[in-house]
């Protein structure tokens, strides 16, 4: 797989002491997953929270700010894909990071996701290259490019409208 690494990027994704203060949401339904990401980030000066699933990771996404969300594609409730569907039909442009098992063996995005999705590696990706994943999506808005093709060709996207937006788009839409 040509898979967006820090390997075949080393020279964009180096771990960035500027952003370590960033707030990210880990959204996987593995327990164990989701704890060695939060470890991993945390033990690098990320602020980090959890959820096990999409409808969990909206409430929170409502009620507070994240500057990144890493998310995994399959889990029960609201997957990865609904979750990021709903996020970008809300109004969000949160810097979305994919880590899934589905991306291993050339696995492709829907077109209609793929480009949300800054960076996307295959599981069980390696803490280098989560730390440079997460470096690269949280670089300013301007600069980064988001993910057309994994591994590929890449665009530009804006920043999040913040969660007083989202709260507001996500109290219309339950009325």
């Amino acid at each position: 797989m040509n898979s967006y690494t820090a390997h075949s990027h080393s020279h964009i994704l180096a771990h960035d002491k500027i952003t370590s203060n960033a707030r990210i949401l880990i959204v996987d339904d593995d327990d164990i997953m989701r704890g060695l990401h939060e470890a991993v980030l945390s033990l690098n000066g990320y602020g980090t929270q959890s959820a096990a699933d999409g409808e969990e990771a909206l409430v929170l996404l409502a009620t507070d700010d994240f500057d990144l969300l890493i998310t995994d594609c399959n889990m029960p409730r609201l997957d990865g894909l609904g979750l990021i569907r709903a996020l970008r039909a809300a109004g969000s442009r949160i810097p979305i990071m994919m880590v899934s098992g589905s991306l291993a063996n050339d696995g492709e995005l829907p077109a209609d996701v793929r480009d949300e999705v800054v960076v996307a590696l295959p599981k069980p990706a390696k803490t280098r290259d989560i730390l440079a994943g997460v470096a690269h999506a949280l670089r300013p808005q301007s600069a980064t490019p988001r993910l057309a093709r994994i591994g590929d060709v890449f665009t530009e996207h804006t920043a999040s409208p913040g969660k007083a937006r989202i709260a507001d788009i996500f109290a219309v839409a339950a009325a």
